[in-house]
């Protein structure tokens, strides 16, 4: 039962950070602010901290898009057993988060499926 729990959790987890993350970045990044910068006089006028927040909003999209090919490759490995290992430079960060999500995922989708600990094959 705890396994089941911590497989659901990590679902949960994975459902709020790769759609949810876009969402928040959607929502509440601020790519609109690119056009109004003015960057003929950006160094010799104090920033209103429109730069700022345009520069977190381009992080924000490349740790989820780094965080989303992590997952990917991860996938690709599972589905192939370790014959196909994909790494990509830069993903070093989110590559064991994007293992475990993934590994727990399969460990639930396994598990629905193989009987209980205990019971042969004959017994079903």
């Amino acid at each position: 039962m705890r396994r089941l729990l911590a497989r659901l959790a990590a679902s949960a987890v994975l459902v709020a950070l790769v759609p949810g993350g876009a969402w928040a970045l959607v929502h509440w990044g601020r790519l609109d602010l690119l056009g109004r910068i003015p960057w003929a006089r950006l160094f010799t006028r104090p920033d209103d901290g429109s730069l700022v927040l345009v520069v977190l909003t381009l992080l924000g999209w490349l740790a989820w898009l780094l965080l989303v090919a992590s997952l990917v490759c991860e996938t690709i490995g599972l589905l192939t057993r370790g014959a196909v290992r994909l790494d990509l430079p830069g993903a070093g960060l989110f590559a064991p988060l994007a293992a475990v999500l993934v590994a727990s995922i399969a460990g639930l989708a396994a598990t629905q499926s193989q009987p209980a600990p205990g019971v042969r094959a004959a017994d079903q």
